[in-house]
């Protein structure tokens, strides 16, 4: 496309994103001047940030956009050249780009570095960039919202209240998650990935449990659709006493939740929660698990004893993940938060935001998928959790140290109850 009618469309497009959000929070244009304008709603509110936030992303996008152009262009060049294996690295390059699972991986060569690590440099500057506006906006949106919380209470409109509570509340978890962010840039992170560099990017499933079940089913945070189905004979109990907000209780004997839709086959994959360990004795420490019907091998992440992690991934040919790793942490009766970080041939144990471990054995997540919380087995005998998990997380790419750190981050003020 010519440079000249790309940038003039892209101008099109941002004139109609502000009539949107004008339309979003005074109603049809010239409406105002006639006294008629439609009342600030928190869907306005909602509709007018999210719209807001995108657009601070769109340096970003403009930016995998040239990347994706200048990594075509290369690719071309050594295909000319019949560089099979540059080829096949730049193909690799690509499609991490796109959030795919390369078919096969090519070893890295001088112009594909070079380029790399220009676009690494300019993508951490220009999500630095991003996230000291969106912290902004955060608090723009805050004083917007406690000031529709206060006109809804004063109507009696307590449940509209309640719902901009809540909503104050989510913004208050993205605002520490976005402190933490910004802070692991000035102390040295970077995008090290093409992969969104927003803790948001990726993440496929989240659970905060911060409110009881209804009808059967635990509602996913919001920005995710997964939910969990949970009985009165095998659910854990709802509690109060999370880390941070609600949890649930696991008893250890048949308690579990089991997700309600098919995970992706996951070459790479992340997994993180908040637990509170209460077993006596070893075992009763499953986290997370993920089977495989088809051949008996499985994907399982938890505890195997007080300092011990176990992790498994043996799914498809060639993969035989299937560990202990001991750590210096005692989870017995305290509130830690465990991590896991699954690549195709390593993977990374996390305790409380720091390495505690690592194994180098090859492991994924492809095959048939059945996922549960709170029930596994630890390679001798099936197990279900004992104690309390709070703030679930699965994302379907790599997280960084720095990305681990701040996921800790974002409830580690709290001592939990």
């Amino acid at each position: 496309m010519n440079p000249g009618r790309e940038r003039f469309l892209q101008a099109i497009a941002r004139i109609v994103v502000l009539v949107f959000v004008a339309t979003a929070l005074f109603g049809q244009t010239g409406e105002g001047e006639k006294g008629d304008e439609k009342p600030v709603t928190l869907n306005s509110l909602r509709f007018a940030f999210d719209v807001r936030r995108a657009e601070l992303m769109q340096p970003l996008k403009e930016l995998d956009a040239f990347y994706r152009q200048q990594l075509e262009k290369l690719r071309e060049e050594v295909q000319r050249a019949a560089q099979l294996e540059n080829v096949i690295a730049v193909d690799a390059e690509l499609a991490v780009l796109q959030g795919r699972v390369p078919e096969a991986a090519g070893e890295p060569f001088a112009k594909l570095d070079q380029l790399r690590s220009i676009y690494q440099r300019e993508k951490t500057e220009r999500f630095r960039k991003s996230q000291q506006a969106l912290l902004a906006l955060i608090g723009q949106e805050k004083a917007r919202l406690e000031a529709l919380r206060t006109e809804l209470t004063k109507k009696g409109e307590i449940d509209e209240a309640i719902k901009a509570r809540d909503e104050l509340k989510k913004l208050t978890d993205l605002e520490t998650q976005t402190t933490g962010t910004i802070e692991a840039l000035k102390n040295g992170g970077d995008l090290s990935s093409p992969a969104p560099g927003s803790l948001a990017g990726g993440l496929l499933v989240h659970f905060d449990f911060d409110r009881r079940p209804r009808n059967g089913l635990v509602e996913g945070a919001s920005g995710t659709s997964f939910k969990a189905a949970t009985s009165a004979e095998d659910g854990p109990a709802w509690t109060g006493k999370g880390h941070l907000g609600g949890a649930f209780a696991f008893d250890g004997v048949d308690d579990r939740l089991e997700l309600t839709e098919v995970l992706p086959d996951m070459e790479r994959m992340t997994v993180a929660a908040w637990i509170f360990y209460e077993s006596p004795a070893p075992g009763h420490g499953l986290v997370f698990s993920d089977f495989d019907g088809k051949n008996g091998n499985d994907l399982m992440f938890g505890l195997a004893g007080k300092s011990e992690v176990f992790i498994r991934a043996d799914k498809t040919p060639g993969h035989s993940l299937k560990d202990r790793i001991s750590v210096s942490a005692d989870f017995s009766g305290k509130w830690h938060h465990l991590a896991w970080v699954l690549e195709p041939r390593r993977s990374i144990v996390y305790v409380d935001g720091e390495h505690a471990g690592d194994t180098a054995k090859p492991g994924s997540n492809i095959g048939s998928h059945r996922a549960f919380i709170g029930f596994g087995s630890d390679s001798t005998d099936w197990t279900y959790f004992k104690g309390r998990i709070d703030e679930f997380r699965l994302w379907n790419r790599v997280l960084n140290a720095d990305e681990i750190r701040a996921v800790y981050r974002i409830s580690a003020s709290s001592d939990g109850r």
